[in-house]
C-alpha cells in the first residue's frame, strides 16, 4: 500500500511537473498569441482608419471632380465675361467716337448759334434803326404838319393885317387927297448861326506830360461780389467804382480792398462817373434813372425823365450832368434844381457819350444807326452828324486827351479816330481776330493818346499805336470776351479790364507781373 501510494504520488508529482513544464512552454505561446491578438486588434483599427481614409479620399475625389467642374464652369464664365468685356470695350470706343463727333457737332452748332445770334443782333439793330427812322420821320411829319398849319394861320393873320393896313392907307389917302408912296416893307435879317469851329470853343488843351507804356504784366486782381457791368476811376486814381448788378462797389486801387457799396438803383448799372471835385459819383441804370451819391456813400439825388435805359452820363466841370438814353434823347440836368434843363431828340438810340470840353457845351454821342453826332447842348442844336465811317452800330466814344479827336468803336469790328474840326476819319484800326461781341464793350486812349486799347470777343486785348497806325501788341488769356477796358489817365501805365460774366477786375501794369497765366502773343 505504501508502495502504491508512493508511486501514485510520484505519478501525480510527475504529472504536475509535466504540467508545469508544459505551462512554461505554453507561456511564450500564450504571449505570442496575445501579441498576435493585439496586433490583430491594432490591424483592425488600422483597417478601419484605412477604410476611413479611403472613404475620405473617395469623398475628396468626388469634391475634386466637383471643383474641377466648377473650375471649368468658371473658365467658361470668364471666357464669356471676357468676350462681353471686349464687346463692351468696343461699344465704349464706338460711344467715345460718337461723343467726339457729337461734341464737334455741338461746337459747330454753338458757333452757328453765335453766328445766328450775331446776325439776329445785326438784324435787330437794323430793325431798331428802321423803327427809329420811322419814328423820326413820323415826328418830322408831325412837325411839318404843325409847321404847315402854323404857316397857314400866320398867312391868314398876315393877309388880314395887310388888308387892314391897305384899308388904313386908302382911308388916309382919301382924307388927305394926296398921293402917298407905298411904305417900305421892313427887311428882316435872320440871326446868324454860331460858329462852333472857332478856336475859343475848343480852346487850347495840352496833353498830360506823361509817356505811356503798354502794360503787358498782370499786376493785380480785384475780386468783386458779382459780375462786373462797368468800371470807372476816381479823379485822384485812388478808387475804382464797379457796377455790379444794381449796386456800385467802390474799391481801393492799391490794395483792392472794398471801401463802399452804393445802392438805390432798381435795375442793373450801365455807367459810372466821378465829378471834377471828386466828391460826387453817379450811376446810370436800366431803370431809366440817374442816381447821384456823395463820395462818403450817402445818397444825394435821383434824376428821372428818360423813358428807356440810360446808356451813359457825364459830369461837367460846373457839376451839371449830361446823359444819353435809348429813348433817343440827350438831356442836360442841373444838380441845383434836380431837373432837366435841356432835352434834344436825336432820332436814334444813343449808346454812349463824351464831353468835347469840360464845360459840356458840346458833346458827342454814339448811335445805333451807325452814326456819331455832335451837339450844342445850350442851344439844342446838332452841329455835325458823322454817318459814313461805320457800317454798323457805334457803341463807344471817347474824346482824346488833347480834345482834338474822337475815338469810336463799332459792331463792324473797327476802331476809328475822327478829327473834331474837320469831322474826317483819320485812322482805322482793325484785325481779323478783333471781334466786338457785345454792345457793352468799349475802347479807350492811353494817358498821352499814343495808344488805343480794346478787348475782343475771343479773350484778347489789342493795343494799337496812333502814331504809326499799326497794331502794337496782343495779350490773351482765356476765351471769355473782354468787355470793359479803362486805362488810367494819370500816367501810371495801369490798365483795368473785365470779362463777360466774370467777377474779377484784372489790373495790368508795366511793373513786375503778379502772374504769368496771360500769354503775350
Amino acid at each position: 500500500m505504501e508502495t502504491i501510494s508512493e508511486n501514485w504520488l510520484d505519478i501525480i508529482t510527475n504529472e504536475f511537473d509535466i504540467r508545469d513544464s508544459r505551462e512554461k512552454n505554453c507561456i511564450p505561446l500564450v504571449n505570442k498569441i496575445q501579441e498576435l491578438q493585439r496586433y490583430e486588434l491594432e490591424n483592425q483599427n488600422d483597417k478601419e482608419e484605412i477604410n476611413q481614409l479611403k472613404d475620405n479620399i473617395e469623398k475628396l475625389y468626388i469634391s475634386l471632380g466637383k471643383k474641377q467642374s466648377e473650375i471649368e464652369e468658371q473658365k467658361d464664365m470668364n471666357k464669356s465675361l471676357l468676350d462681353e468685356m471686349k464687346e463692351k470695350t468696343n461699344t465704349i470706343n464706338q460711344l467715345e467716337i460718337m461723343k467726339k463727333n457729337q461734341e464737334e457737332e455741338i461746337n459747330k452748332l454753338n458757333q452757328k448759334d453765335i453766328d445766328n445770334q450775331n446776325l439776329i443782333d445785326k438784324k435787330n439793330d437794323v430793325i431798331q434803326v428802321l423803327q427809329d427812322e420811322l419814328l423820326a420821320i413820323k415826328l418830322e411829319l408831325n412837325k411839318l404838319e404843325e409847321k404847315n398849319e402854323k404857316l397857314k394861320n400866320d398867312n391868314e393873320i398876315w393877309i388880314k393885317k395887310l388888308k387892314d393896313q391897305a384899308n388904313k392907307f386908302a382911308q388916309l389917302l382919301n382924307d388927305q387927297n394926296a398921293g402917298i408912296d407905298e411904305s417900305k416893307k421892313p427887311n428882316f435879317q435872320p440871326k446868324s448861326d454860331i460858329n462852333f469851329k472857332s478856336q475859343d470853343v475848343f480852346g487850347t488843351v495840352s496833353i498830360p506830360k506823361v509817356t505811356s507804356k503798354i502794360p503787358l504784366n498782370l499786376y493785380n486782381k480785384i475780386i468783386t461780389g458779382g459780375n462786373v457791368n462797368c468800371v470807372e476811376l476816381s479823379i485822384d486814381g485812388k478808387q475804382i467804382a464797379v457796377g455790379i448788378d444794381k449796386n456800385i462797389n467802390v474799391y481801393e486801387t492799391e490794395s483792392g480792398r472794398p471801401k463802399l457799396v452804393l445802392s438805390g438803383l432798381v435795375k442793373e448799372v450801365t455807367s459810372i462817373d466821378y465829378n471834377f471835385k471828386n466828391d460826387l459819383i453817379l450811376g446810370t441804370s436800366f431803370d431809366k434813372s440817374i442816381k447821384i451819391w456823395n463820395i462818403n456813400g450817402s445818397s444825394k439825388d435821383v434824376l428821372t425823365g428818360h423813358t428807356n435805359k440810360v446808356s451813359s452820363a457825364k459830369f461837367t466841370i460846373d457839376n451839371d450832368i449830361i446823359s444819353c438814353s435809348q429813348d433817343r434823347t440827350v438831356k442836360l440836368w442841373s444838380l441845383n434844381t434836380g431837373s432837366c434843363v435841356n432835352s434834344i431828340f436825336t432820332h436814334s438810340s444813343c449808346n454812349d457819350l463824351d464831353l468835347l470840353n469840360n464845360s459840356g457845351t458840346m458833346v458827342v454821342t454814339a448811335h445805333l444807326d451807325n452814326s456819331l453826332k455832335i451837339w450844342d447842348m445850350h442851344n439844342k442844336k446838332l452841329i455835325q452828324e458823322v454817318s459814313s465811317i461805320h457800317s454798323s452800330a457805334v457803341i463807344s466814344v471817347q474824346v482824346s486827351p488833347a480834345q482834338n479827336e474822337i475815338l469810336s468803336l463799332s459792331r463792324d469790328n473797327t476802331i476809328k479816330t475822327i478829327d473834331i474840326r474837320m469831322y474826317k476819319n483819320l485812322l482805322t484800326f482793325r484785325d481779323d481776330n478783333l471781334r466786338i461781341a457785345n454792345n457793352n464793350q468799349n475802347s479807350c486812349y492811353s494817358a498821352d493818346g499814343k495808344y488805343v486799347v480794346c478787348g475782343s470777343g475771343n479773350g484778347s486785348i489789342f493795343f494799337f499805336n496812333t502814331y504809326t497806325n499799326k497794331k502794337e501788341k496782343i495779350i490773351k488769356q482765356r476765351s471769355s470776351p473782354i468787355i470793359k477796358v479803362k486805362w488810367d489817365p494819370f500816367g501810371k501805365n495801369h490798365l483795368y479790364t473785365t470779362e463777360f460774366k466774370n467777377n474779377i477786375i484784372y489790373e495790368w501794369s508795366d511793373k513786375k507781373p503778379l502772374s504769368s497765366e496771360w500769354i503775350d502773343v
